[in-house]
C-alpha cells in the first residue's frame, strides 16, 4: 500500500513539526506543509494530497475560506479536509462543517491518535454531500 499524502496548512511551525513527526513516524503517511492559506491552495493544486489538515486561524486567508475555495475546485471538491484548530466554540465548529469540512479537531490534539483518525477517514471514501447536524 502506498503512503497517504497529507497536506498540513498551519501558520504555527510547532504544530506542523508535531504533525509531521507523528504522521511520518507512523509510516503510513508523507507530509507536505504550507504556512498560510494561499500557499496551501497552491500546494493542493500542484500536488493534490489524499487529505488536508487545516488550521482555522491564519493571517490572510483563514481556514474557513481555504476550505470553501477547495470545495469549489473540481479536482479538490471531494478531498477529505479536517480542521485542526484552536477554535473550540460550537458556532466555530458549525462554521467549519458548513464550509465543507469532513471533520473538526481542536488543539491541543492527540498526535498519537492522529494517524488512526486520518486512516479511518480515508477508508470511508469520498466526502459525503449530506452533512450531519451539529446542533
Amino acid at each position: 500500500m502506498s503512503k497517504a499524502r497529507v497536506l498540513v496548512i498551519d501558520d504555527e511551525d510547532d504544530v506542523r513539526m508535531i504533525v509531521r513527526f507523528a504522521l511520518e513516524s507512523d509510516g503510513r503517511f508523507t507530509v507536505d506543509e504550507a504556512r498560510d492559506g494561499m500557499e496551501g491552495l497552491r500546494a493542493a493544486r500542484e500536488r493534490p494530497p489524499d487529505v488536508v489538515l487545516l488550521d482555522g486561524m491564519m493571517p490572510g486567508l483563514d481556514g474557513y475560506a481555504v476550505c470553501r475555495r477547495m470545495r469549489a475546485i473540481p479536482a479538490l471538491a471531494k478531498l477529505p479536509i479536517l480542521f485542526l484548530t484552536a477554535k473550540t466554540q460550537g458556532y466555530e465548529r458549525r462554521e467549519g462543517m458548513a464550509a465543507g469540512a469532513t471533520d473538526y479537531l481542536t488543539k491541543p490534539f492527540d498526535p498519537i491518535g492522529l494517524a488512526d483518525r486520518l486512516i479511518a477517514i480515508l477508508e470511508r471514501g469520498p466526502r459525503l454531500e449530506a452533512r450531519p447536524s451539529l446542533d
